[in-house]
């Protein structure tokens, strides 16, 4: 059987909401962004440091869905948000059975 790991996934569909966290983070100027922003650089400089960054690429894994959050909470705010949610729900969907069938 395959290591947990291995199974943590994000829909390739979550890039709609990591370019408009990016967005946000880089021009709305609150406390929180600073530290989004720190805790990717320092993840990223500790795994440049590693030289075989398999399994250690997940601590990763939480700057991006910062990034993400963000994206989604100014999409929400918008008139955008349902049609987005539905076809993510639904290509999210087809990712899910992908995965468990492979």
């Amino acid at each position: 059987q395959a290591p947990i790991y291995t199974y943590i996934t994000v829909p390739f569909v979550v890039i709609i909401f990591f370019i408009i966290g990016i967005y946000t983070l880089l021009n709305e100027r609150h406390i929180y962004n600073h530290w989004i922003i720190r805790i990717g650089l320092l993840t990223t400089l500790a795994l440049s440091f590693l030289n075989n960054i398999d399994k250690y690429d997940i601590i990763l894994i939480w700057p991006i869905i910062l990034i993400c959050v963000l994206g989604l909470n100014k999409i929400k705010k918008t008139i955008y948000f349902l049609p987005i949610s539905i076809g993510f729900m639904v290509i999210s969907i087809f990712e899910l059975v992908r995965i468990l069938l492979i």
